[in-house]
């Protein structure tokens, strides 16, 4: 099981790969209708980024704008705990801008929405719809399955 710290790292740079922008702040994937927001049957560019908002401000657990190593810590299990401060604290070092020990939304690189629609939208009309979500979503399984061993 991958630490908290490594998936909120993800979710919240939102510039690795897909997953990481359709995934909550739990680490919980986030279906089609989550991200749908203004349910017009497909997801635009501006609502891949407004997810990632939403992450930021849920990981903001005192609401002060910023995401220290403790708020990262504070959601790890705690079996996790020290594992999670150390990758929390080396994330917010090779993020953090403007060296005040914490990250700030703006300090979040901003390219994984991009590069989200860019992989997703085969169609390339500028939005993905279920069916390209779906195949995303099918083509990851398949990799967690050879990955695991499941599916030789």
């Amino acid at each position: 099981m991958k630490s908290i710290a490594l998936i909120t790292a993800a979710a919240l740079v939102v510039g690795v790969a897909a997953p990481a922008v359709a995934k909550d702040h739990r680490g919980k994937a986030a279906s089609f209708e989550e991200l749908d927001t203004n349910n017009d049957g497909s997801l635009s560019l501006a609502e891949l980024e407004a997810r990632s908002a939403v992450r930021f401000a849920a990981m903001d657990a005192n609401n002060d704008g910023s995401i220290s190593v403790a708020e990262i810590v504070a959601r790890a299990p705690e079996d996790k705990k020290d594992r999670a401060e150390k990758r929390a604290a080396r994330m917010i070092k090779r993020l953090d801008k403007n060296g005040d020990g914490q990250l700030q939304e703006s300090e979040l690189p901003t390219r994984g929405a991009e590069r989200m629609m860019k992989r997703v939208d085969t169609d390339g009309n500028g939005a993905i719809s279920k069916a390209e979500f779906d195949a995303m979503k099918d083509k990851r399984k398949g990799k967690r399955q050879k990955k695991d061993g499941s599916d030789s």
